[in-house]
């Protein structure tokens, strides 16, 4: 939804001028927007890639790996950014674990 909006931005703040509704969106910061597609994109990724398996094989896990590169904070990223990926702390939501034994 959001990628639709950065997308489409221009377009839709000129609609909603033309109807005199542009204080729908007068409060969004499309900085942050910008932001946060760009900070959920790999997520969406990693997911993609893994969905619909039950056991993922190395390969497919491995791009969780990804994520973990991704949520290193950045001096030029937003506040904002910089708080969700102090959130997401990698070893406790994208562990990867061994199960079997040697």
């Amino acid at each position: 939804m959001l990628e639709s909006y950065v997308k489409s931005g221009k377009e839709v703040k000129q609609v909603l001028f033309d109807k005199i509704q542009l204080h729908r969106i007068q409060n969004l910061d499309d900085e942050l927007i910008n932001g946060l597609v760009s900070f959920l994109v790999p997520f969406r990724e990693c997911s993609e890639v893994l969905f619909g398996d039950k056991y993922p094989t190395i390969c497919k896990v491995a791009v969780w790996y990804k994520l973990k590169q991704h949520l290193h904070i950045q001096d030029q990223d937003l506040e904002e950014i910089k708080e969700l990926e102090a959130m997401f702390w990698y070893e406790k939501y994208c562990c990867v674990k061994d199960t079997h034994s040697t």
